[in-house]
């Protein structure tokens, strides 16, 4: 398994392209070899990145440790 720091933004596109397409989590995770909570957390961010991009304030929706 590969940690969260070691995930691209390239990666944490696609993963949520791919969340956007209705691919399940677990897919997704075993596709880029990484934990169900690592991926959700990629696609979270991105999500995030994205809104904020567009003049948005947000606040995550999970709160990792």
């Amino acid at each position: 398994m590969r940690a969260y720091k070691n995930i691209t933004e390239d990666e944490k596109r696609q993963m949520y392209e791919m969340a956007a397409n209705g691919i399940n989590d677990l897919y997704i995770s075993e596709e880029f070899e990484v934990s169900e909570e690592v991926a959700e957390r990629c696609i979270e961010d991105y999500f995030i990145a994205l809104r904020q991009g567009m003049g948005f304030k947000v606040r995550g929706f999970v709160k990792y440790k």
